[in-house]
């Protein structure tokens, strides 16, 4: 069996240790590692205003991994910002965008985490909280970054859902590194998954070939049973992209 070939968008970063006034493309190495882990090949599209060269990358992949990052700039929502979205590059998610209309018109198979999950619903018509802790009204804790490599609290997964089948279960354990969250889902995505407080934690549309997830399933390492099952999305999504 063929393994599918996956683009990691990356994200423009300085790097400031350096004696070069040079910005880097990066992405985080764990990603790569369940990618290589699940079967498929990892490959890297980098931030470039060139629109035919990200066409031409866009064509030699399966699918793409829109990964985790800073806040999105409310106004790609169609909001005003209330000054609770920190730290927001309005370049990059312009970029992110244009990527993942892109990739639709190109019938990729996508996958989206933490930011990634975000800017896939924000592109698609949809909402977000710009804060939970002051939006949400008894919301649980979901910016819990002193246990980035373990469990922070469980989530329940709907029953015909593309993430039920992948994780093989009706509830899991997740970490969660986020202040913000997906309020309305957007056009032709379905929410999959919910906290214990009643937020999104996961899309999909099985049409389009889309699951995007809240948390990093990538980071999970300390649990060696949660680890495996949250393993199973990246193997779910590496067979979405061989189709």
């Amino acid at each position: 069996m063929s393994r599918p070939r996956i683009g990691i968008i990356s994200y423009l970063e300085e790097n400031k240790e350096s004696v070069f006034r040079f910005r880097q493309n990066m992405i985080n190495e764990a990603y790569t590692s369940a990618l290589l882990e699940s079967g498929a090949i990892p490959s890297i599209i980098p931030s470039i205003g060139d629109k035919e060269a990200i066409d031409l990358l866009l064509s030699s992949v399966d699918g793409i991994l829109i990964p985790g990052g800073e806040d999105i700039d409310p106004s790609l929502y169609g909001e005003e910002s209330e000054g609770l979205s920190q730290k927001t590059n309005k370049d990059q998610d312009l970029f992110q965008k244009d990527i993942i209309l892109r990739a639709l018109d190109m019938h990729k198979c996508i996958m989206g985490i933490c930011r990634g999950h975000q800017i896939v619903n924000v592109t698609l018509g949809g909402k977000l909280f710009q804060d939970i802790p002051s939006q949400v009204p008894n919301a649980t804790i979901h910016k819990d970054i002193s246990n980035a490599y373990t469990t922070s609290h469980a989530i329940r997964i709907e029953e015909n859902s593309m993430l039920r089948q992948a994780v093989g279960s009706a509830m899991i354990k997740v970490n969660t590194l986020h202040h913000q969250a997906v309020r309305i889902p957007g056009c032709k995505l379905a929410a999959s998954a919910w906290a214990e407080d009643g937020l999104i934690e996961a899309t999909e549309d099985r049409e389009r070939r889309i699951i995007t997830v809240q948390w990093h399933p990538e980071a999970l390492q300390d649990q060696e049973e949660e680890r495996e099952r949250n393993l199973r999305i990246f193997r779910f999504f590496a067979s979405l992209a061989r189709k």
